[in-house]
């Protein structure tokens, strides 16, 4: 079984780089080996534990990622999210699937688990091969031993293995993708009538009285939320670190112990021209695409800019921005690709290189050599870190003199000047925004809005990184704006309102004579020089002039050709009244250069619809008990 996995497999000890190994792979390690103490263990997979330090290691860095991604999720988006609850889920799938390969007999070698370690370009040296000092040194600096990442990275690669083996059946044929592509790339033309509702509006009247029963019936409408402005001070490490004075020595003593985290790899920065062709492709194809590259190629060398030729001829998905590839390391690109740019000066040109897209002409923008980096590019870093660090260890000291100084009532700008903080003036913020802006719950809110002017919490307020001292100094309550302020802007809002009903209302009239058979010809006679086609549009719901419109054009692809649709629709500030004009199916060229990516996409959405089928079935067969839902709140 190993064996099949291994012939399908693609690489997979190159392809997983350090620190970037699946999360659900590596946390729980170690957790089988504790004792049946349910307050060290938040679940039980088939009588066997996660234990509550793996999980609280799981959620810290899952939230860690989420952050780098999403800077400005809240705490209130991670509940509603029930973000915790999700952690929790994929170490119980990936105590199922880890038992499932054991229980299989799939192994790894140590010969096998060596080969992968050593192919990590992390652990390898100028040379390219595997350095076993560099290999503890990162280790050591990321709190791991041998020990603990080999057991890890061996069970992330046979899992990988695993999931190859299950999803050897998604092999869709060709006649499957091209299917689908013809449905997602297949155009459609409508014939229409737009009718305007602006052209309506002379005809309609709004009267005081109308105006003063919608600002009664929607007063909600013209209510401004309640907003507070605060002077405050924040104990984070980010805060706290910009009043640390970090010594030039104690930068570059960092900079010369942890050199080595400093390390980048050799980098070309490329740009490319792109004929595809298929791996598979017949001769004459092939022979065809080599011809067409080596027209371009002649045309670089007799002047023409390689910019300007990548945006007219190159086929790749990057064409508009003249063939950016941005830069590039060593295992980014396809082998024959990565040999031909990195065997390039600075803006040399390489011959025609085959790969399995195409052929390729590669230019080489710039190059960055491997090695450390200079003490100079990564000063500041450094800085940041250190006074980050030590602004963190001062934290708890200056929360506890806080409290003290809150419980004795001493005013908070007093407590700023016995800290040393200097504090800050907000703008004004309503209950959401300053949520979203220090990264504070709810009910954290609710307690700055309900302080009195000039007080602040008896507690310092938890925020994002850290803690918040705050007192309000300044509150606008909740108001209701006058009928007389809103009375031109509502004016305006039922004139299109009624406009939009009569543009509506002549849309349908005009369809009916349309539609019927006696009135037919005179209608159309009556509209022609109104009538306008469509640009070509696709299933997503977008009709170029029109806009979206998912119902107008889904059953746009759903009518006969030249039979005019059963409604009218909204489109924009009017109403469309339609027929389908035509549709365009993608062409056997179309197909034919985009053929190997579908083929690809339609296996990687088979994939992963049957590895999810194969963990739903472990789950259904699973005993898991859940031992500490507190941790989940």
């Amino acid at each position: 079984m190993l064996e099949a996995m291994r012939r399908h497999a693609q690489g997979w000890g190159i392809k997983i780089a350090f620190g970037v190994i699946i999360l659900v792979f590596i946390f729980y390690f170690g957790a089988g080996n504790l004792s049946k103490n349910r307050d060290a263990v938040v679940a039980y997979v088939n009588d066997e534990p996660i234990s509550s330090q793996a999980f609280i290691r799981a959620y810290e860095q899952g939230l860690e990622a989420l952050r780098r991604q999403q800077p400005g999720v809240t705490a209130d988006e991670l509940q509603k999210a029930q973000f915790k609850k999700v952690v929790l889920n994929q170490l119980i799938n990936s105590k199922l699937v880890e038992n499932w390969a054991t229980k299989a007999g799939l192994s790894l070698s140590p010969a096998e688990l060596r080969y992968a370690i050593g192919n990590l370009p992390a652990f390898q040296n100028e040379q390219r091969a595997f350095d076993p000092a560099l290999y503890k040194a990162a280790l050591a600096s990321s709190g791991q031993t041998p020990g603990q990442f080999e057991g890890g990275f061996g069970a992330s690669i046979r899992n990988q293995q695993l999931e190859t083996y299950i999803t050897l059946p998604a092999r869709p044929t060709e006649a499957q993708a091209r299917d689908i592509f013809n449905f997602v790339n297949e155009k459609a033309k409508i014939d229409y009538l737009l009718f305007n509702a602006d052209d309506f509006t002379d005809k309609v009247k709004v009267g005081d009285k109308e105006v003063e029963e919608y600002y009664k019936a929607n007063q909600d409408r013209f209510t401004q939320p309640a907003r507070i402005k605060i002077e405050y001070a924040l104990l984070t490490p980010k805060d706290l670190g910009r009043y640390q004075n970090v010594q030039e020595q104690e930068i570059k003593d960092y900079f010369t112990a942890n050199a080595e985290k400093y390390r980048q790899d050799e980098q070309a920065r490329a740009q490319h021209i792109l004929i595809k062709v298929a791996e598979d492709a017949s001769d004459q194809d092939v022979k065809q695409a080599e011809a067409k590259i080596k027209k371009i190629q002649a045309r670089l060398q007799m002047g023409e800019k390689f910019d300007d030729l990548a945006k007219k001829e190159s086929q790749g998905p990057n064409a508009e921005q003249g063939g950016e590839l941005g830069w590039l390391s060593r295992g980014q690109t396809v082998k024959p690709f990565e040999d031909a740019l990195f065997g390039l000066k600075i803006g040399e040109v390489s011959q025609p290189v085959r790969t399995k897209f195409g052929f390729h002409l590669i230019r080489a923008e710039d190059r960055k050599e491997a090695g450390l980096m200079g003490y100079d590019q990564v000063k500041s870093t450094i800085r940041d870190l250190l006074a980050q660090e030590r602004a963190s260890d001062q934290i708890n000291k200056l929360l506890d003199k806080a409290v003290d100084q809150l419980s004795a009532s001493v005013p908070l700008p007093k407590i700023f000047e016995d800290l040393g903080l200097v504090s800050r003036k907000s703008e004004a913020f309503t209950k959401d925004t300053v949520q979203q802006a220090f990264g504070m719950t709810k009910e954290a809110a609710e307690t700055l809005f309900a302080l009195p002017l000039n007080k602040s919490p008896d507690m310092p307020l938890a925020v994002e990184g850290g803690y918040i001292l705050a007192q309000k100094i300044e509150d606008t309550p909740e108001s209701l704006a006058s009928l007389e302020s809103m009375r031109p802007t509502i004016q305006v809002f039922l004139k299109k309102a009624e406009a939009l009903k009569l543009a509506q209302a002549k849309a349908a009239e005009t369809l009916v004579r349309l539609s019927d058979p006696k009135t037919a010809e005179a209608a159309l006679k009556d509209v022609r020089k109104d009538l306008k086609t469509s640009d070509p549009f696709t299933r997503q719901g977008f009709i170029p002039n029109l806009g979206t419109n998912l119902k107008l054009v889904t059953d746009a692809y759903n009518a006969k050709p030249n039979a005019w649709l059963a409604q009218p629709y909204e489109a924009g500030s009017g109403f469309v009244v339609a027929r389908l004009a035509e549709r365009i199916a993608p062409s056997d060229s179309d197909w034919s250069k985009d053929k190997e990516s579908w083929l690809g996409l339609v296996e990687n959405r088979q994939s992963q619809e049957l590895f999810q089928a194969f963990i739903r079935q472990l789950i259904a067969q699973a005993k898991v008990e859940i031992v500490r839902p507190d941790m989940l709140d």
